[in-house]
């Protein structure tokens, strides 16, 4: 039987559409986004200034008295000039006219930002000239008048017309470029706002014309610069525009945003034909994509890089490695980073754990300075926390960014032991030694309360040295969820033992502390284990530490025991693994594609309205956090065929199908639902699943390829991983298929790693037959070297510095 792949899973379901694309700069302080209408919108990443959005849009015509529209999202193409290069590329096709824009940013003037959009208008027709009518929309308006309710995550997209009806371009100077570089009589000039702000520059093609549209009821986009082009069969014209980013400061109030009085504009209801003036500079579609192309390479430069002999699976990886970086976004000094989580949301909602998935893989990936910026914003947290939202006997120590989560503080000590064992950093850690030792402090105190109230209860009471109860995430629930506690053990845990690695004088204390933790956290899983009451012959854990048993609240799937299995308190080999997804299975919450299916939507009009969309019942997958867990675990276990299912599944259904950029949650009957895309959260997961499928370290033991399809093994082909940090060092090594009876593997090794292992999973008939190794230079440095069925396993000498090595792998076909 063939193993699962990208083609056998991904086809199953209908697959997400994306409803937004960044285009931004890395780190930007704007938010640039292209939707799926050939629309733009612009905003402030930090949410200074409301829920004000800047808009450029496109309406068309293919006759002159023909009432333009704006362009229908559901037929658009949409996609990337490159995966690893945000550049968006749409796609719009009528009877007559292709329509083609390209949009992307630069650096502009001053370090502000500059968008620049392309549109590029070809005649279908064999024999027949053609018109091509476009307005371009320039507006400025508020969030809620673009979407039919507040909380656009939660609902497919659609375009509002009636937000772009009356635009704010109230003058346009222009002439013609009569250059050697340009086109036959190009048109160019500049669009301005009431005030003589600048709102774009435009060059056109010759032959084409430029008017502005007055106000009147014949005039259906008021206030719009509309080109006329004429076009022979075949041929193409561009209309080039270049948008300097705004300042939202100069804008008007949120409250008024797009509600300009008529006395400010022109009071006419026919075109008004454009005054001649000079020409503006732009730049050219091919300067603006180097540029662009430039200021991301020299952003990825120097981070780990993937070789993946599928390219679905290489593309998704450059397509979220890159949009990590558009996701946070630097203050003016350089001083931090506010890392944000996505979809339409501004960068003022910081959730610690959510981002904790990719800053993770930010430090994976070897970018760990922009992470130390991000972890100096959570320290400043500490200053004016109020806590979470629980039952807690202080704030004094405790992280709260902007969310309300239990594990908040436990997430960010999470956050710097991981970036601290990545890197190794004693000078680093020292510097943030206080506030993480005031959290500490903190977790210990109301480990103290709960010891306190538990005591009074008798033996029985099971949340003895537990945190405070509270709200674990942002489902309307309280208690005490091991969903909280084991993210805040864990960070509370590797912060201890980095204390005792660089030999802290109370690292033993803080050892002590957190092994109580662990013990208490254990024992009161073993009071909240029952017999699942509706039979099966399997134990249930509780998620939160008092449901009646059988019954879940929350989502389970989430903040339950699996958690327990995430953090290490549980260990793969342990029964009570295969139970749990026994009870995952049979409550139809597990599947064989999903690992989250949702009871209901949470909020019940949002769910209402999902229906009507849908015009029925709908199902509803939160998706990559439960899966990433469940794919490393049957990784472990060495159950290819459910680890490679899950693997596939959630690339193809927590990506969206034209952009490949990440969501929350999958809806087969909404396509365009996708919310909260892109994700951040998300972007690390998957990298993190792609990872894991490549190595994987234990505290003993480095796993090459545990889990990767065998046709990446056939001939010719090769794997690899170059400059990936691990907490034992920097480790790279390439796996290649020389011929059908050779394989060879180049490795540098971290100085740290004592013993390696390496799954040659191969396509039948073939299989391992011996293998031999060999050092670069200086002595050997493998003390033995085994093979057992599909398994090399190696064991090293003692040593700090990385080791280069070379196995040759001889194969034969089994007998």
């Amino acid at each position: 039987m063939r193993e699962p792949n990208w083609h056998s899973i991904s086809g199953l379901y209908p697959r997400p559409r994306s409803k937004r694309i960044f285009i931004h700069r890395p780190l930007d302080r704007t938010l640039v986004e292209v939707r799926p209408d050939m629309t733009l919108l612009l905003r402030d990443a930090l949410g200074r200034y409301g829920p004000i959005r800047r808009g450029y849009g496109f309406a068309i015509a293919s006759l002159e008295e023909e009432r333009p529209q704006m362009i229908d999202y559901r037929g658009m193409e949409q996609s990337l000039l490159s995966p690893e290069l945000p550049v968006a590329k749409l796609t719009y096709r009528d009877t007559a006219i292709e329509y083609r824009l390209t949009a992307l940013t630069t650096n502009g003037p001053d370090g502000n930002g500059s968008v620049h959009m392309y549109l590029d208008l070809t005649n279908l027709h064999p024999t027949l000239e053609k018109q091509a009518f476009v307005h371009v929309l320039a507006i400025d308006t508020v969030h809620d008048a673009l979407y039919r309710h507040d909380n656009e995550d939660y609902i497919p997209f659609e375009t509002v017309e009636d937000a772009w009806r009356r635009g704010q371009i109230a003058s346009v100077t222009a002439g013609r470029d009569d250059s050697a570089d340009a086109a036959e009589h190009s048109c160019t000039g500049i669009a301005k706002d009431a005030a003589g702000r600048e709102l774009l520059r435009f060059a056109a093609d010759g032959g084409t014309k430029a008017a502005l549209t007055g106000e009147g009821e014949q005039v259906l986009f008021a206030n719009a610069l509309k080109f006329a082009a004429a076009l022979a069969p075949g041929q193409s014209k561009r209309i080039s525009l270049q948008a300097l980013y705004p300042d939202f400061s100069e804008r008007p109030d949120a409250a008024a945003a797009g509600r300009t009085e008529r006395s400010e504009l022109p009071d006419t209801a026919a075109a008004e034909a454009v005054k001649p003036e000079c020409g503006a500079q732009l730049f050219g579609a091919g300067e603006a994509i180097a540029a662009c192309r430039q200021m991301w390479s020299d952003t990825l430069k120097g981070g780990m890089t993937v070789r993946i002999p599928e390219r679905i699976v290489q593309d998704v990886f450059d397509t979220i490695r890159t949009n990590h970086f558009q996701l946070m976004t630097e203050l003016p000094d350089g001083s931090q980073i506010i890392p944000g989580q996505g979809g339409f949301h501004d960068f003022s909602e910081v959730y610690s754990w959510e981002v904790s998935a990719y800053l993770r893989t930010l430090d994976r990936m070897g970018y760990g300075h922009l992470t130390e910026k991000a972890l100096r914003y959570f320290m400043s947290t500490q200053e004016s926390s109020i806590g979470p939202d629980g039952d807690i006997a202080s704030s004094e120590g405790s992280f709260r960014a902007k969310i309300h989560w239990m594990s908040e503080t436990g997430s960010v000590l999470g956050m710097v032991a991981s970036h601290f064992w990545l890197t190794h950093d004693r000078e680093w850690l020292y510097a943030v030694l206080e506030p993480v030792l005031k959290a500490c402090a903190w977790v210990a105190n109301e480990r103290a309360a709960t010891k306190k109230s538990a005591s009074g209860l008798g033996g029985e009471a099971r949340h003895y040295g537990l945190l405070t109860p509270g709200r674990p995430h942002d489902w309307p629930n309280r208690g005490y969820f091991f969903f909280t506690d084991t993210i805040t053990w864990y960070g509370y845990y590797w912060i201890a033992r980095a204390l005792r690695e660089i030999g802290h004088p109370e690292a033993e204390r803080w050892m002590a502390e957190a092994e109580d933790y662990r013990t208490c956290i254990l024992n009161a899983v073993d009071r909240a284990t029952h017999m699942y009451p509706q039979g099966e012959n399997i134990r249930w854990i509780a998620n939160e530490l008092y449901a009646e048993p059988g019954r879940d609240v929350g989502i389970y799937a989430v903040d339950g025991p699996i958690n327990l299995l995430e953090y290490g308190l549980l260990a793969p080999d342990d029964g009570r693994v295969a139970e749990l997804e026994h009870f995952m299975r049979i409550s139809g919450r597990l599947t064989d594609l999903f690992a989250c299916k949702m009871d209901q939507m949470e909020d019940a009009e949002l769910g209402r309205l999902q229906k009507e969309y849908a015009e029925g019942d709908v199902d509803l997958y939160y998706v990559n956090a439960s899966e990433r867990i469940w794919h490393r675990t049957w990784a472990m276990q060495g159950k290819r065929e459910k680890a490679l299912r899950y693997f596939y599944s959630t690339l193809a259904f927590s990506t969206t199908l034209d952009t490949l950029h990440t969501h929350e949650r999958y809806c087969p009957q909404l396509p365009w639902l996708s919310p909260w895309q892109p994700n951040g959260s998300g972007n690390g997961r998957l990298i993190e699943m792609i990872s894991n499928s490549l190595y994987m370290l234990t505290e003993d033991e480095l796993h090459l390829l545990p889990c990767i399809p065998r046709d990446w093994l056939d001939t010719g082909k090769t794997v690899e991983v170059s400059g990936a940090r691990t907490n034992s060092g920097t480790l790279s090594f390439a796996v290649t298929r020389l011929s059908a009876e050779k394989l060879e593997l180049k490795a540098v090794l971290p100085g740290r790693v004592a013993k390696c292992k390496l799954t040659l999973e191969l396509e039948v008939p073939y299989r391992v037959c011996q293998a031999a190794h060999s050092v670069t230079c200086g002595a050997d440095i493998v003390s033995s070297l085994g093979v057992e069925g599909n398994k090399l396993t190696f064991t090293l000498l003692p040593g700090e510095s990385d080791r280069e090595i070379r196995l040759s792998v001889v194969l034969e076909e089994n007998g």
